[in-house]
């Protein structure tokens, strides 16, 4: 929902799909088992700020699989996962054969998300830190993105 209100949903447009951020919710949650849903929250969004992300730092679940003799027919060396350096935040899916799910991600896009992650960190953290007592409501977290007002600046009357 966090996303999407924010405009960020989108593998095509060089975000990420919802593979990509299920991957992000599950890591998040896997580590950090004990957290109650407004804690895992700020946690989600402080430690994707933080992360260093680059080719040879993949996001994972679990090992990568990329064993070709775990099935029993051929595949195409091209499908197994190979680290690219062209990949700026790689999300590597679970299953066989593992793929980076992100690689539409472009340097602008990336930016964006760390921005995003960055002001939705500062957004929760009030919220936990406050408890109740803030200005600040979970609405403000799902705000969409005023598109339009933001670009507006571009446009020639």
């Amino acid at each position: 929902m966090w996303s999407k209100s924010r405009g960020l949903h989108s593998n095509v447009m060089g975000y990420l799909g919802g593979i990509g951020w299920a991957i992000l919710v599950a890591r998040v949650c896997r580590d950090n088992p004990q957290m109650a849903p407004n804690q895992l929250l700020n946690r989600f969004f402080e430690f994707y700020r933080d992360y260093e992300w680059g080719p040879e730092n993949q996001i994972t679940l679990c090992p990568i699989a990329n064993d070709p003799n775990v099935v029993s027919f051929a595949i195409d060396p091209d499908l197994l996962y190979k680290p690219d350096s062209k990949d700026l935040m790689p999300i590597i899916t679970p299953a066989f054969p593992s793929m980076n799910s992100t690689y539409n991600v472009s340097a602008s896009t990336k930016n964006v998300m760390l921005l995003e992650f960055e002001k939705a960190a500062m957004i929760t953290s009030e919220l936990n830190k406050n408890k109740g007592n803030s200005v600040i409501t979970w609405k403000r977290l799902f705000k969409k993105f005023p598109f339009f007002r933001a670009y507006e600046h571009f446009i020639e009357i």
